[in-house]
């Protein structure tokens, strides 16, 4: 295999985690929404205890960790500017959105393909650029898990308090 044919394997394998993180955070971010709607509708029934209140608060805060965790997911932000630049990336939307047009994109990119060092430049910074952009989304995937988990267990313990102080206020004494 040439050099070329190796760095795309890489930069589509790194894509391919990328795309496949978002698409948890954004079924987790569905599920989270089910589970709200679910609270929302049984709220009402909650008579709102010393316990009660703080699960709820507990609950709502789990909830909005979870929320921002998974927006951090969706829109990584990252610090790459301590990588020597040759121009603009004609690879990533940056560098192609910088060109007024399709022939000054052609025209650029022409003048990367041309020189072979200029390319591995390039796949090397797409690389490490795409890596490290996993490696952000992986840790707030894993945080928006943990926060969400949490989320769950208020959520079903908050369902069993509310339904057994109806169940123990509804069943005479013995």
């Amino acid at each position: 295999m040439d050099t070329l044919t190796t760095l795309f394997q890489i930069l589509s394998s790194e894509q391919q985690i990328a795309q496949r993180t978002d698409q948890k955070a954004l079924h987790l971010l569905s599920a989270l929404g089910v589970i709200l709607v679910f609270f929302l509708a049984h709220f009402q029934k909650i008579s709102l205890t010393p316990l009660a209140f703080g699960l709820v608060c507990s609950y709502l805060l789990a909830t909005f960790i979870t929320l921002i965790a998974l927006l951090r997911v969706i829109t990584p932000r990252i610090d790459h500017t301590h990588l020597p630049q040759v121009g603009a990336n004609p690879t990533f939307f940056g560098g192609i959105a910088q060109c007024a047009h399709a022939g000054a994109y052609e025209k650029h990119l022409r003048s990367f393909i041309e020189d072979p060092d200029a390319v591995f430049h390039i796949f090397a910074d797409s690389i490490f650029t795409v890596g490290k952009i996993n490696a952000f989304k992986h840790r707030w995937i894993q945080r928006s898990l943990l926060a969400f988990t949490v989320a769950i267990a208020l959520e079903l313990l908050l369902a069993a308090s509310t339904y057994l102080q109806i169940f123990l206020a509804t069943t005479p004494y013995r």
